[in-house]
């Protein structure tokens, strides 16, 4: 049987994970207090179509339960498959989600506000923390990513074997909490210096082409391979199944791009769970403001995903950079409901990103040709 414990502060992502489970085929149970876990892996029947069973454990169980979690987890049988998913962000996001929502996080009270409830919560969930298969880090996610990671690395993962995830990052904007090794590439020869290249990133042909001329990059490359095919079969016989390898350069545009994205094509010859994500620190970005008389309607709407689908570039729009749409889908932009003077964010990343924006921007700054 296969159980998956589903875990983290509030207002990280916890529901959201849940249902997605869900609909992959799990049998879900939301809240449940930790000392039942023995008794509910025993009694529950799960049906032949189910994939296994997923439960919500966090700070809503009592402190002995949580303090208790280990021992807790050690009482499960042995041939059950266990994993342990523990969701995490900044504390000034889940202030930000929080403060959206308005909803009241489980441990504030008359004497303790958001922000003490908040790091409360760390307190209380450390044990959980300390186990966990994989961590995720939902700061910089969207809904829509959360659940391909999800997907990706959780659902479609078979098992027993190891799932990597390599990402990128820019050292000016913080080094991923959730990964479990971090190379700094700062020392390798950065395009940003080349002009006729560094407005590109890291995926473009020309770029890729001028860091494979580089020798300390061949070198670099050689290394981050040598240690991770010597350690990757010691973390599968411990039975730590979820990898997350950081590259990170200054501004994790160039350098940290192209070796996530390098890294993954050789290990994806030899695996077959790895995936790639680029820290949305280095996707382009730019406001414009709605100007035709009717606003985003079916007509314009229509227009900018006929341009959108000319690119190459991920393209997503939203009023803010917490609620972005694939502006690959009609419906999801009519669902932005941008009537004339509405300002939206444009973001792109890819290897035409630049040209993208200028070009959605462009679109939208002459009305759609309507006025």
């Amino acid at each position: 049987m296969k159980l998956l414990i589903i875990s983290g502060r509030s207002g990280a992502g916890k529901n959201t994970v849940l249902r997605i489970i869900e609909d992959e085929g799990f049998t879900c149970i939301d809240n449940v207090p930790a000392s039942m876990l023995k008794d509910l892996i025993n009694k529950t029947k799960v049906r032949k179509s189910d994939k296994g069973i997923a439960v919500c454990i966090d700070s809503r169980n009592n402190s002995s339960n949580l303090e208790n979690f280990q021992a807790h987890l050690l009482d499960i049988d042995a041939s059950v498959d266990t994993e342990i998913i523990f969701l995490d962000a900044s504390s000034e996001v889940l202030i930000k989600r929080y403060s959206e929502t308005r909803r009241k996080h489980p441990l504030t009270s008359d004497e303790i506000d958001l922000r003490q409830a908040i790091d409360l919560e760390s307190i209380r969930l450390a044990e959980i923390s300390d186990v966990a298969n994989l961590r995720i880090e939902t700061s910089d996610l969207t809904p829509s990513e959360l659940t391909s990671l999800i997907r990706t690395r959780v659902v479609s993962r078979k098992h027993s074997a190891i799932s990597m995830l390599f990402c990128s990052f820019g050292f000016r904007n913080g080094i991923p909490v959730d990964a479990d090794y971090v190379f700094d590439l700062r020392c390798l020869p950065n395009p940003f210096y080349e002009e006729n290249i560094k407005n590109l990133s890291g995926k473009a042909p020309e770029v890729r082409a001028f860091l494979d001329s580089k020798p300390l990059v061949k070198e670099m490359f050689t290394d981050i391979v040598r240690l991770l095919e010597n350690w990757l079969p010691h973390f599968d016989k411990a039975r730590r199944h979820y990898i997350t390898v950081a590259v990170g350069c200054t501004g994790g545009r160039h350098r940290s791009v192209y070796m996530a994205e390098r890294l993954a094509k050789h290990f994806q010859m030899k695996y077959d769970h790895v995936i790639v994500r680029h820290g949305t620190a280095q996707m382009q970005h730019k406001k414009v403001t709605i100007n035709n008389s009717l606003g985003l309607h079916a007509r314009p709407s229509a227009k900018l995903v006929e341009l959108v689908r000319q690119m190459s570039s991920e393209i997503k729009m939203g009023h803010n950079s917490s609620n972005m749409c694939d502006a690959h889908s009609i419906l999801e932009l009519l669902k932005l409901q941008a009537d004339k003077g509405t300002t939206l964010l444009v973001s792109a990343q890819g290897v035409d990103e630049i040209k993208a924006i200028e070009d959605i921007c462009k679109l939208i700054d002459s009305g759609f040709g309507e006025d």
